[in-house]
């Protein structure tokens, strides 16, 4: 039986609970909605000791189910006001299903200083001091953490940034090698764990447990299916990692420049995947690497310095073009340090790009300068009111500085893709309930037969998908095994055989649509209605230059999206 976890940080008392029958087969964000939405009002401040923070590992975590290794984080975040699932990889996923546990629910506020989650290989729980850790950036963090609990531990962390309660600030988790280079990135959700006085979660041992499995000969047939589909439609991320889409949108004319003025770098060969992957085989890095033991796509790289040394393990596509492109740095060693820093300290990339983007348009610092964007990074972990302000995301450093081009929804600010080359993920970036964020529901150049420039079809499309990615994070899976039929189909077969449920494809698509209906619900009570499902006019008002069009999505159908979900 799965259980649920509850740390109360305010009395410093642990309990566990079984799970309620009717959620058995909610996991990862699809639980971890249900629990927020029931048990917190959406009015609360999100660092107040009224807020929750929801750590839900996906329903099929634990099992050996080939990338499925997802955990979702979940609470109200104080960067859009609104519900906030941030998604993160590693082995902390897979190690939490193993123990049994299908939720970790922190509340209350601690009183004092900082602790220590420690769950042991029993599943006994233990709250230790974390004075000796506090105010380390998360690569000192993690490797304190295993000289005092040993090597074989999994560990969730905040940085500086969360310890001083910044609303970009990450949840970091370790990776198969021991770096803490995945991130619960977007939101400020790591801001919510500090908050709560909880420097890190830590997971001790490798945990083996027998899973029940009613018909394991579907089961195994299934996943046979599923992991040839996977490794075939992933062949460029193995190769190239995520970076293999810099050259893509750059000739999509989708990737971010000079703070979204344009939709192509000319220095696009310099960040390109193909570049990078050079320099990883020169250095000595590793490409086609796993966040967990148990991934067949592999998107992922460790990529060195110039004598060979570690630099980082996250560098991704997201990462590369909002600070690469969008800011018209061509560096990849600098983009590679601003990455370990924004790491170490835990600020999310995509939120730094762009705060960095409007500072440098607003003549702050200028363009293609990447040592005043690390020294600016470098005032976040000192506390100064410039680094705070850093921060504190786009949309104050916009209002701060006065600045008419701001790319952020609800707060958040845009992923790298322009969202008038490519308008389904426009339609996403604008109505998703979490505020800009493409693994809501990615809508990339040629999927469903769309032309991406052209506002036909898209918003019928990003719909279907946002389901589909809200029914991949209910169960763990990688965003990368795609939000496809075919996966779809595959879930299907591997609850039957798991749990001996028949589903149909509609019974799975209520899933989706029971996930998106409930964060819509916690947003408007919020107070984020749907005249919040909107891009920033400058996208409506402003053609990009490569394609002479703008965002030209209307907003009546943007808000068909939520009336959609709200069944209104």
């Amino acid at each position: 039986m799965r259980k649920i976890l509850r740390v109360d940080m305010s009395s410093l008392n642990i309990s566990q609970e079984e799970i309620n029958e009717d959620f058995k087969l909610l996991g990862g964000r699809g639980l971890a909605d249900k629990i927020l939405t029931t048990e917190i009002d959406p009015r609360v401040h999100p660092l107040s000791k009224d807020n929750k923070l929801i750590i839900a590992p996906g329903l099929f975590s634990g099992i050996t189910i080939p990338s499925t290794s997802r955990l979702s984080v979940v609470s109200k975040s104080p960067l859009t006001g609104g519900i906030k699932e941030s998604n993160v990889g590693g082995p902390v996923s897979q190690e939490l299903g193993r123990l049994g546990f299908a939720a970790i629910i922190i509340e209350g506020r601690a009183s004092d200083s900082f602790y220590i989650v420690r769950i042991s290989k029993k599943g006994k729980i233990y709250l230790d001091p974390a004075k000796d850790i506090q105010g380390m950036g998360n690569n000192e963090t993690a490797q304190n953490l295993f000289r005092v609990y040993g090597k074989q531990i999994n560990i969730l962390s905040i940085g500086p940034a969360g310890e001083m309660l910044l609303p970009t600030a990450t949840v970091a988790a370790t990776d198969q090698d021991g770096y803490p280079s995945r991130h619960a990135g977007r939101g400020g959700l790591g801001a919510v764990m500090g908050s709560k006085g909880i420097k890190a979660i830590v997971i001790e041992g490798k945990v083996k447990r027998e899973v029940k499995c009613l018909d394991k000969a579907l089961l195994k047939e299934s996943i046979k299916d599923f992991s040839t589909m996977v490794v075939k439609i992933n062949k460029m991320n193995k190769q190239y990692g995520t970076t293999s889409l810099v050259k893509f949108i750059n000739q999509s004319n989708g990737l971010p420049t000079k703070n979204f003025s344009r939709g192509t770098f000319e220095g696009v060969e310099q960040i390109s995947g193909e570049r990078i992957t050079e320099l990883i085989k020169e250095r000595g890095g590793k490409t086609a690497h796993g966040c967990y033991s148990g991934c067949i796509i592999k998107c992922s790289h460790v990529f060195n310095d110039k004598n060979g040394n570690h630099v980082t393990s996250k560098l991704e596509y997201e990462t590369v073009g909002m600070l690469g492109s969008n800011l018209e740095i061509d560096d990849v060693d600098m983009i590679a340090e601003m990455d370990r820093l924004c790491g170490d300290i835990g600020i999310d990339t995509m939120e730094l790009g762009a705060t960095m983007g409007v500072l440098m348009e607003s003549g702050y610092i200028p363009f293609g300068n990447a040592e005043e964007v690390i020294k600016l990074l470098e005032e976040i972990p000192k506390g100064t009111p410039l680094g705070r302000l850093v921060g504190s995301g786009c949309a104050t450093v916009g209002k701060v500085f006065g600045c008419s081009r701001v790319p952020v929804v609800k707060g958040q600010a845009l992923p790298s893709y322009d969202p008038r080359a490519l308008k389904g993920m426009g339609v996403t970036f604008a109505t998703s309930p979490m505020g800009a964020d493409h693994t809501a529901g990615p809508v990339y150049p040629g999927m469903g037969k769309l032309d991406a420039k052209k506002p036909d079809g898209q918003v019928e499309f990003s719909k279907n998908i946002q389901s589909n990615c809200a029914i991949l994070d209910n169960f763990g899976l990688c965003l990368y095994t795609s939000p496809s039929p075919k996966t779809m189909e595959f879930i299907i077969k591997a609850v039957k055989a798991l749990y001996g449920e028949v589903m149909s494809r509609d019974d799975l698509a209520d899933i989706g649509k029971q996930i998106l209906g409930m964060e819509y619900e916690f947003d408007e009570r919020a107070g984020l209605g749907s005249e919040t499902d909107e891009l920033p006019f400058f996208f409506r008002q402003e053609t990009l230059p490569e394609i002479d069009s703008s965002f030209d999505v209307s907003s009546e159908e943007l808000r068909s999206i939520r009336k959609y979900f709200r069944n209104k």
